[in-house]
């Protein structure tokens, strides 16, 4: 596996130029708005070495840990662009993202070797930078990747914290979104849950069709169904973010989603006054594209052809 992983990142590490880093990031959009595994902002005036075409490694600080007295590393990526958001603020974009099928623990790097810095005693005591962004060595990076891969141990705690995701690094890699109705209904879920999230990330938490942005309202919604083909179930490019209503529409073929991203309008809203009042406006009109995995055109082109009601 660790091979699969080296070959994914082929060209960055071979590339001499390419540098390590280790990202810190909360979780939550407080202060700056980073979308794990889609962008991630720092400020310049304290940190300026990333640049584009680095790697990185996912942190959660202990300080923003769902599980107690642990910080633990999650995924890794690359930083593909990067933007000027303000005087003081860049924006770097992520592409090939890695999501760690196991979350590597802090527990788990009691006796890790690191190569970018020694380790005082069994402290970790100020041994990562406090703004969040520290530069490693390639073979911290690698070691890191290798680590997470020989998890044997799963603890009570990532056990009990559901912190073992069906829809994990695998997927990302070999591009294999399929899932078998009978892998169980929880692992079915859990596979659910996690894509429903990395979607509305991805559309920045907006309805790609009316701009709606009240996440209680807000669906990841299969362009192809579900039932229709399981080779897909799990692929983002499958998926758009839609608040309930128009979900519904596009579920039950009331509206579909052209290869050039035009939204088209049923005839048959029409016979309803009041859902023709709301959704006929948007007829004509540009869905919204996401950060990245943009609608599979084949899968629209399917949906226009096996679920929309009129005849294109």
């Amino acid at each position: 596996m660790m091979q699969i992983y080296k070959n994914y990142y082929r060209e960055e590490l071979l590339n001499p130029e390419t540098q390590y880093f280790i990202l810190d990031t909360k979780g939550t959009k407080l202060d700056y708005e980073d979308v794990e595994f889609i962008s991630y902002d720092w400020s310049p005036s304290r940190y300026n070495r990333v640049k584009v075409g680095d790697l990185f490694l996912y942190r959660r600080p202990q300080s923003s840990s769902e599980i107690r007295n642990n910080f633990y590393f999650f995924g890794a990526g690359k930083i593909s662009r990067i933007e000027k958001i303000n005087d003081d603020l860049v924006r770097g974009f992520i592409e090939k993202p890695l999501e760690f099928e196991q979350k590597l623990l802090q527990i788990h790097l009691n006796n890790f070797q690191w190569s970018f810095k020694k380790r005082k005693g069994q402290t970790w005591s100020n041994f990562f930078n406090q703004y969040g962004m520290n530069k490693v060595h390639k073979e911290d990076f690698l070691n890191i990747l290798n680590c997470s891969l020989h998890l044997d141990i799963k603890t009570e705690t990532e056990i009990n914290n559901g912190l073992l995701p069906y829809f994990n690094s695998t997927h990302y890699i070999t591009k294999d979104f399929s899932t078998e109705d009978q892998k169980g209904i929880s692992n079915i879920r859990r596979g659910q849950q996690r894509l429903s999230e990395l979607v509305k990330r991805n559309y920045n938490y907006k309805c790609a069709i009316s701009g709606i942005n009240t996440k209680e309202f807000l669906i990841a919604s299969h362009i192809v169904p579900w039932s229709h083909d399981n080779s897909i179930r799990l692929d983002p490019a499958n998926c758009i973010c839609l608040s309930v209503l128009f979900d519904k529409a596009f579920d039950k073929g009331y509206i579909t989603i052209l290869e050039s991203f035009e939204v088209l309008v049923s005839k048959k809203v029409t016979s309803d006054s009041f859902l023709s009042e709301y959704i006929v406006p948007f007829n004509g009109t540009i869905i919204s594209t996401p950060f990245i995995s943009s609608p599979n055109k084949e899968y629209l082109r399917r949906h226009n052809n096996e679920i929309f009601l009129d005849k294109i």
